[in-house]
């Protein structure tokens, strides 16, 4: 069967479980033979996919990808002119967005393992996760169970970097474990984050080669008594090697990743079982042990390591170390500090907001904008400024100051910030909106104004057009209003809205960038961020 026909069968991999089931009928139209594989019995035809190499886990904006895989000869006999396809699907949209592309391996000797490499596809200068897939191709395989590795990727201004209690360096801030079975070692780390993978190893040189050691590795919140490990949100058995030599590191990832909610939390290691002699480090430095943390077998009680009470040539030095991937850059106002929700009549104020800098990387600069709009008077804005961050680094807080001074008639406003960050990783989180009580509470009137309506753009970020989803609490006009990060209008649109509906926003145009959307209708108005690439 030709080749195309086994790529437009797999090409429902990743629609559901059964999936699985599909791909595999693919090959035994192409290749039938008795699978699954019998225990113990090598087949004398025999190839598969043993590993996807490339894509990784994220790839970034814009990277120019080179699918890789190995392809490994399971049986007994030499094989020749063996098809591998390549895949790649928008795990979204269900459509193909690479291949099928083949590249043939025109030999493979029994037990051989190659690496192939397939022709390049450049990632789209947009956020998405896709699904790639890599199949063999060899007429008369007798096993099919083999043929076809699967994985998962995002495209995305996102990285993965270590954190930072503990770096990976045989110094401070490293870890002591005793090395008899079921004591637990917990290490404790900077959140919240998305956890995407842990490395446990040993410290200095080992004495001799070791392991399997079987040991449990945990996720842990710092809802425990006193601050200490406490709910489980990830865990998994974990084989512990040790290598002579050198450090030798042994990685588990987690996917899809462990998030953490909270400001810290702990990463747990406990073997079951030790072999006898376990191997030892010759590395003895001092340690700070702030941030590590022991508990007995048996015992519930997490508590500071006794490093006095221990025999340094009897125990083993380790290393843990937490992986996070988050976006490399994300912006998001956290608070409006000034107003506070409720002003007197004649109150003169500076808006301020407080912005924070949630990327991987120093900014040189945030752009924050700020609105108040009238909840009484048909949603006029009132006031609206820019204002600047200035330098702020990675996971930084920061006030920004608007320039102007305001005051305010009495009644009901809405303040809207958001921040205009090009690329952003995450832009749900780029608008805050509070409700402003002015002269008199009301503040429960404007929160009930603002729930009877609704509005939603997609897709966000757009190319071109976009579509508008409204709730409004009458029918009337509606007015869209789009300004760039310096407050410029470069574009107002009115249509007649029903009372629920869409409508088309005609975007082409306007440059690529990012813009914010003023909408008005009768009683009602709202601000979103809006993002356009092209």
């Amino acid at each position: 069967m030709a080749v195309v026909a086994v790529l437009l069968m797999a090409g429902c991999l990743f629609a559901g479980q059964a999936s699985v089931q599909n791909v595999a009928t693919a090959r035994v139209l192409v290749s039938p033979g008795p699978s699954p594989k019998v225990a113990g019995i090598m087949y004398d035809n025999a190839v598969g996919v043993s590993s996807i190499i490339w894509p990784g886990d994220v790839a970034g904006f814009g990277d120019r990808i080179f699918p890789r895989g190995r392809v490994a000869n399971f049986g007994s006999q030499t094989q020749m002119d063996i098809a591998v396809i390549c895949v790649i699907y928008d795990s979204a949209a269900g459509a193909r967005v690479y291949g099928p592309e083949t590249v043939d391996v025109a030999r493979l000797d029994s037990g051989e393992v190659r690496t192939v490499t397939f022709p390049f596809w450049d990632a789209p200068k947009q956020e998405k996760v896709y699904f790639d897939t890599m199949v063999t191709v060899l007429q008369g395989d007798e096993d099919t169970t083999n043929d076809w590795k699967a994985g998962r990727f995002a495209v995305a201004l996102w990285g993965e970097g270590h954190l930072t209690y503990n770096d990976g360096e045989t110094g401070p801030n490293n870890c002591w474990s005793w090395v008899s079975p079921n004591y637990s070692l917990g290490v404790r780390f900077p959140g919240p984050c998305p956890v995407s993978k842990i490395a446990v190893g040993l410290l200095g040189y080992s004495t001799a080669p070791g392991g399997p050691y079987p040991c449990t590795c945990k996720v842990r919140l710092n809802d425990g008594p006193d601050g200490m490990p406490g709910t489980i949100v990830w865990e998994q058995p974990l084989m512990f090697y040790t290598e002579p030599g050198g450090n030798y590191f042994n990685y588990v990832v987690l996917d899809p990743p462990a998030v953490v909610t909270s400001d810290s939390f702990y990463v747990t290691w406990k073997p079951q079982e030790v072999a006898n002699p376990f191997p030892s480090c010759d590395w003895d430095a001092p340690i700070d042990i702030g941030n590590d943390f022991g508990m007995n077998p048996g015992s519930e009680d997490w508590g500071a390591l006794d490093i006095g009470g221990v025999e340094t040539d009897t125990n083993v030095d380790l290393i843990i170390d937490a992986y996070y991937y988050g976006p490399v850059l994300d912006g998001s106002p956290k608070e409006i500090a000034a107003p506070q929700g409720q002003l007197d009549s004649g109150t003169t104020f500076i808006p301020q907001v407080v912005v924070k800098n949630a990327g991987m990387l120093d900014r040189d600069d945030i752009v924050t904008r700020f609105f108040i709009t009238s909840a009484s008077d048909g949603g006029d804005t009132v006031y609206s400024g820019t204002a600047n961050s200035g330098p702020i680094q990675a996971h930084e807080t920061k006030t920004v100051t608007f320039a102007d001074s305001v005051t305010l008639a009495t009644g009901n406003y809405t303040m809207t910030s958001i921040t205009l960050l090009p690329y952003d990783g995450r832009i749900g989180n780029d608008t805050l909106v509070k409700p402003l009580a002015v002269g008199h509470p009301g503040i429960a009137a404007e929160k009930n104004a603002i729930g009877r309506a609704s509005l939603t753009i997609a897709p966000n970020p757009l190319a071109r057009t976009a579509t508008v989803r409204y709730n409004l609490p009458r029918a009337g006009l509606v007015t869209f209003d789009v300004y760039d990060a310096t407050g410029r209008g470069v574009l107002s649109q009115t249509f007649a809205a029903k009372h629920v509906g869409t409508a088309s926003l005609d975007l082409r145009k306007i440059e690529a960038g990012v813009y914010v959307v003023r909408v008005k209708a009768d009683g009602f108005s709202t601000t979103q961020k809006l993002v356009i690439e092209r």
